[in-house]
């Protein structure tokens, strides 16, 4: 997905999800969770290929560098919620901005 980003191209997202949104949509159909998975996924790929990706990177260097491998290792599913409540909360917050 971040090599289509980059290079300007549609994800798989939006062929999965975006087709099938506008396939329904044709037919009268809503779809508010698929809707929702591919906002979801939007939004994660806009933000994790900027400074989330950075600010990952350093905290998984970090935490290897002062900590070692496995502890590092064992600690990887608590950042993983971390990042995910981030997103929650910058998700949240952009609904406010726009009034959604």
């Amino acid at each position: 997905m971040l090599e289509d980003i980059m290079n300007n191209r549609k994800t798989e997202n939006e062929y999965l999800a975006g087709d099938l949104i506008r396939l329904a949509e044709k037919h009268g159909v809503s779809t508010p969770i698929n809707r929702l998975a591919k906002a979801t996924i939007t939004v994660y790929i806009l933000h994790s290929t900027c400074w989330l990706t950075t600010w990952r990177e350093f905290v998984i260097d970090f935490a290897l560098e002062k900590c070692g491998f496995w502890i590092t290792f064992l600690c990887l599913p608590i950042y993983a919620v971390l990042i995910y409540f981030l997103g929650f909360l910058l998700i949240s917050y952009t609904k406010k901005r726009l009034n959604w």
